[in-house]
């Protein structure tokens, strides 16, 4: 109720409030040389994302190029980065220096730094000049100065306006740069665990083999039909089918990591083995959809966007009522050679177009632009307690798996060894045994999976990412026009 409350007043005010630099550390982090700012507190996810940023710039145009024209290669600038085994800090470094998606989104910073540089630099002055011609060949001359004073009274605000764009860019950025690294994370531990799960069923398949070896053997001896054998037989097979199939599988989950690194065919990497034991999450036992909120970068960059917004609002405001507004000096020579210097003003007047249109849809940009704020707003809240809910329960399941079943598989393979050995129970039996201890582990290190899955997502969430991009679940759309944005 507290959150619903704080947003109704915000849209009843109809207020918009500058980006905090807490909200955009990482931006103000990469962005260091741009912006001219100290870098504030950072955490220490922050600090790690923006620290693996700042060497893109050594590497990003080398990266990823066609070589010959025919085949594509790894940049050899990237080769060393990818050598041996690498953990989740490793991709994320080589994804946020070599990702090719990512790349593009600097272009937009760019854009947003000219249209700031454009904005802030005054209007041309203008001069006319004119000559005129008499019947005795005598001439006068008029030379006119002039300058726009209503454009010059609108230079704070333009610059303003294109100020409050360049933070929406720099947060979007942070914000990309952020999800590039949660994918790239998520997409090492899918194939961490695809690992794990492809050697346990490898392992099912040796120990179906084994089943399968011994019923031939006891047909071969009269001990067992044939009908009981081909049962152990089909269970061999299918325990091949299903390792085949996971092979595949495990090839796919490999290119995902290879594409959000931006890496081709040319590179050799192992990956480290999965952690059962992923460490506890640092994040706040209540309020974590407070928490998001605060940090949210897409919420700073919808606040930016929302005062740019404002600020056009109140230049087509004074532009209505005072189009243009120009004061100079005139001066002129007459035929006899004498000169006459005066002052000039120019003034047009607003009898027809007054800016309705104009101001109408800047209007409803802004009410366009605080639904969404709040529609953004109530969504990020929403993933973010389920992201919550869903650590929660996959602590509670790691915690059975880890501490109870896997031990417990292991006991009865344990105990039924020793009954094996005493002639109390059969080959096949220690076999089912030891396939129900591999299905335990795989199972472990799937449950491990789901918990390191929800620890990124809610940590991303935390420190001002979306926590849509761990789900695949889209923020809502950017609806926002431009036919307001006068002057830019």
């Amino acid at each position: 109720m507290r959150l619903i409350s704080a947003f109704r007043d915000s849209l009843r005010r109809r207020r918009v409030h500058s980006a905090a630099p807490v909200l955009r550390p990482i931006a103000f982090a990469l962005l260091l040389g741009i912006c001219g700012c100290a870098t504030p507190p950072l955490s220490e996810y922050q600090r790690q994302v923006a620290g693996d940023a700042q060497a893109r710039a050594k590497i990003s145009e080398q990266a990823s190029r066609v070589r010959g024209g025919k085949e594509l290669k790894t940049a050899a600038e990237v080769l060393p980065l990818v050598q041996g085994e690498l953990d989740e800090a490793a991709v994320t470094r080589v994804a946020l220096i070599n990702n090719p998606g990512l790349a593009l989104q600097y272009a937009n910073l760019g854009i947003a730094r000219s249209a700031l540089l454009r904005a802030a630099r005054p209007p041309n002055p203008t001069v006319e000049a004119a000559a005129r011609f008499g019947d005795n060949r005598t001439d006068a001359v008029d030379i006119k100065a002039l300058q726009d004073i209503v454009e010059l009274a609108l230079l704070p605000r333009r610059k303003h306006s294109a100020e409050s764009e360049l933070d929406a860019t720099k947060d979007r950025l942070t914000a990309k740069i952020m999800d590039t690294a949660l994918e790239a994370r998520s997409a090492f531990v899918e194939y961490q665990t695809a690992l794990v799960t492809a050697e346990m069923k490898r392992q099912v398949v040796d120990c179906r083999e084994a089943a399968a070896d011994v019923a031939r053997r006891m047909t071969d001896a009269g001990n067992m039909t044939v009908l009981e054998r081909a049962a152990f037989d089909q269970d061999h097979h299918a325990a091949r089918l299903d390792l085949a199939g996971w092979q595949v599988e495990l090839r796919t989950k490999r290119e995902a990591v290879n594409r959000v690194m931006g890496l081709h065919e040319d590179t050799n990497w192992t990956a480290r083995p999965a952690d059962v034991k992923p460490d506890a999450p640092d994040v706040p036992a209540t309020d974590v959809d407070l928490a998001a909120l605060n940090a949210s970068l897409e919420l700073s960059a919808q606040r930016n966007e929302l005062e740019a917004l404002t600020q056009q609002r109140g230049i087509i405001n004074t532009k209505a009522y005072l189009p243009e507004l120009q004061v100079g000096i005139d001066s002129e020579r007459a035929s006899d050679g004498s000169w006459t210097v005066g002052p000039a003003l120019v003034l047009t007047l607003p009898l027809f177009e007054q800016g309705q249109g104009q101001r109408a849809a800047v209007d409803f940009q802004i009410q366009a632009g605080w639904n969404r704020y709040a529609e953004t707003a109530v969504a990020i809240a929403s993933a973010t307690r389920s992201a919550a809910d869903r650590l929660a329960a996959a602590e509670q399941a790691l915690r059975i798996q880890r501490e109870e079943l896997l031990p417990l598989s292991e006991k009865t393979l344990s105990e039924t060894l020793l009954h094996y050995n005493g002639m109390l129970v059969g080959v096949f039996d220690l076999l089912r045994a030891k396939e129900r201890q591999l299905e335990a582990a795989a199972r472990l290190a799937e449950a491990a999976r789901e918990c390191r899955l929800a620890r990124l997502t809610l940590q991303h969430a935390l420190a001002g990412g979306s926590p849509m991009a761990g789900t695949g679940s889209p923020l809502p759309a950017q609806g926002q026009g431009d036919g307001g944005k006068d002057g830019h």
